[in-house]
């Protein structure tokens, strides 16, 4: 599914204030399994989670997804690999405040080509999966933490994505709605879904969501 092969990522290169965010990154991560990225704040794994997810391009080495280089693959297709390929799932929600639950969990759709019934499907099935079906009309801003959330999966889910990207996504829980998300993750990588989570609540090392635990500190994977 993934494989990172000597990955760099330099800001300002060339320059007094040249900062290496990571350095030598090599990894793989197979179809169906839930890696965490864990380390400090600073440490490299929301950099990390930007390059796997085309959001940002490597300084050096490559990132394949699918057999694809993406950090070679030009504007326009690396957005329509965003839009395909993965789900964001953000710390901080990142809903438009001002939209319902359901334009939120929609959005994704809005640059493809499909018919009403299509949509209303994937929506039915994105709300199923994130378990939430109640609250569609309920503004982005009136949600609870954990209906957040929820939303944010649902969106995340709209487009079936084969790659899950979660940057934090229990920073802002509290107990009960990460138990909640670890459960809903669970439901996902049985069906599949490659799951990449940087976090440092220990509370994903106990559970049997996680495969493989990958620590990065300084930029550099560490074990």
């Amino acid at each position: 599914m993934i494989t990172v092969t000597n990955l760099d990522k330099v800001h300002n290169a060339g320059q007094k204030n040249k900062f290496i965010a990571l350095s030598g990154i090599n990894f793989t991560a197979a179809n169906g399994e839930c890696v965490i990225l864990k380390g400090v704040s600073g440490s490299g794994k929301s950099t990390l989670l930007s390059l796997l997810g085309g959001m940002s391009k490597p300084t050096h080495g490559s990132v394949r997804i699918e057999g694809h280089n993406i950090a070679k693959l030009p504007d326009d297709k690396l957005s329509h690999f965003r839009l395909t390929t993965v789900g964001f799932i953000f710390q901080s929600f990142n809903l438009i405040d001002d939209l319902s639950f359901r334009d939120n969990v929609l959005t994704p759709t809005i640059c493809l080509n499909i018919s009403g019934e299509e949509r209303e499907k994937r929506f039915l099935k994105a709300c199923e999966l994130a378990n939430i079906s109640s609250k569609e009309s309920t503004l982005a801003k009136d949600l609870s933490g954990g209906e957040k959330q929820r939303c944010a999966i649902a969106r995340a889910l709209i487009n079936n994505p084969s790659l899950i990207i979660a940057d934090e996504p229990t920073a802002n829980l509290d107990k009960d709605n990460t138990l909640y998300f670890i459960e809903t993750m669970k439901k996902l990588k049985k069906l599949g879904k490659t799951i990449l989570i940087a976090t440092h609540d220990e509370i994903f090392e106990q559970s049997t969501l996680v495969d493989r635990v990958i620590k990065i500190q300084y930029g550099h994977i560490v074990s």
